[in-house]
């Protein structure tokens, strides 16, 4: 990934980013909680500003915890996403715990954070995300 490992604060989670044609690919490393809400917020608003299409998809098969400051977070970039990409816009996540896809069913977000097991599985539903060259 050409940002791998950017680090959000000192032994803290890093977000690892690759820029593709329609979309951001970023790989969570670390807890998405409390202490790193808003730094994450923060490097995923200035992805989506950066990349202009507002399609970010997130893998969280290295994040062992998402707590309720973290769901914000992802649903302050989701709602960025929309206001810069439109009706085309997506915060996707691959590879979601349990846990996590319970707490979005429980907040009935799923529908606008879709979670998926794999690539190929979120490629059905959104053309866009591409293999590693797209």
């Amino acid at each position: 990934m050409s940002d791998s490992g950017y680090p959000l604060s000192e032994g803290g989670p890093q977000l690892g980013v690759e820029p593709r044609a329609t979309y951001h690919h970023i790989v969570l490393r670390g807890d998405l909680d409390s202490l790193a809400a808003e730094p994450i917020r923060r490097r995923l608003e200035e992805l989506v500003e950066a990349g202009g299409h507002g399609r970010l998809v997130l893998d969280l098969a290295e994040c062992s915890f998402v707590d309720s400051a973290g769901l914000g977070s992802l649903v302050a970039v989701y709602k960025r996403c929309h206001a810069r990409g439109g009706p085309d816009a997506a915060v996707v996540l691959l590879h979601a715990s349990p846990d996590f896809l319970e707490l979005l069913q429980l907040t009935q977000l799923a529908p606008h954070l879709p979670c998926f097991d794999s690539v190929v599985e979120a490629q059905r539903r959104y053309p866009w995300i591409g293999g590693a060259g797209a």
